[in-house]
């Protein structure tokens, strides 16, 4: 004997009839639910793209237009970078060897695309609406987080710097010259350059807005694997250290979605820059 299946669902409970799909996990979810029963969203964010009149992703509950504006941002940061990269190099080749001068030359490209960058993060979070909420979790497990995630600082930082020191023996390559980092009157503005802007600009576009639109579409992980991808590829001024900033990205990712917040991902962005930082002037010496 064969049951009708929409009598079927009329006779379940209002709480058990599938509504939709949850728009992070896919998932069945009810018309009662305010929450996904398996992820956590807060399927309230289902209707608001379609309330906008807003074309949605298949699958997800990401507005398309969205989508586009994170990309679109990328590959204004992509272009930022190579030109950058590329105006760096050519600065700080000209002229005669490492002579002041020709470090002085190097820094205003450097500050110029870092100055571009910020812009082009800023319009991102200005045009980019969507941000799906990180699960909610309990303070101390936020806390817990910060002393977990001091040996991976650890090992991020050990890893790029036998990574660099392997490129410098064989082929003397160097991420940051030692001659910049001692010219007189520019360690600060290194310091701002290498330290302060990227722990506060990158982990606003690439683990705040990056992660926020990508979960929409995807898991956690691969939101975090695929953001990581683009955090390495922002670098491409720098292509040698692309593999390097992946792992790191990973890193910080993880530390996204373990605190729940930005705090920790841009307190351990910070310290690790100002490591290597601080490494690249004893190097110097």
């Amino acid at each position: 004997m064969s049951v009708d299946p929409a009598s079927e669902s009329a006779a379940l409970p209002e709480r058990e009839v599938p509504a939709s799909l949850c728009w992070r996990c896919g998932k069945p979810v009810a018309a009662a639910d305010v929450r996904c029963p398996l992820c956590r969203a807060p399927l309230a964010r289902q209707a608001e793209p379609a309330a906008r009149g807003e074309e949605v992703a298949e699958g997800a509950g990401v507005p398309l237009q969205d989508l586009l504006r994170t990309f679109a941002a990328m590959g204004i940061m992509l272009l930022v970078s190579l030109v950058g990269g590329l105006a760096v190099r050519t600065a700080s080749s000209a002229g005669d060897g490492w002579s002041r001068p020709t470090i002085n030359k190097a820094l205003p490209p450097i500050v110029a695309l870092e100055a571009i960058d910020t812009l082009v993060v800023l319009w991102a979070l200005w045009r980019i609406r969507i941000r799906p909420a990180m699960p909610r979790k309990a303070l101390s497990s936020r806390l817990l987080a910060w002393p977990a995630f001091v040996p991976v600082l650890l090992a991020l930082l050990a890893f790029n710097c036998g990574y660099h020191w392997l490129l410098r023996q064989v082929g003397h390559f160097d991420l940051i010259e030692p001659q910049w980092l001692v010219a007189p009157g520019t360690a600060a503005a290194w310091f701002v350059a290498i330290c302060v802007q990227p722990a506060i600009v990158e982990e606003l576009f690439f683990r705040y807005l990056a992660i926020g639109v990508l979960r929409g579409v995807t898991g956690v992980h691969a939101a975090v694997m695929i953001s990581s991808v683009m955090f390495g590829m922002a670098h491409l001024g720098v292509p040698l250290s692309i593999p390097v900033l992946i792992v790191l990205g990973v890193g910080l990712g993880y530390a996204r979605i373990a605190s729940g917040g930005l705090a920790l991902p841009m307190a351990m962005h910070f310290a690790h820059n100002a490591a290597v930082l601080g490494l690249a002037a004893v190097w110097s010496t």
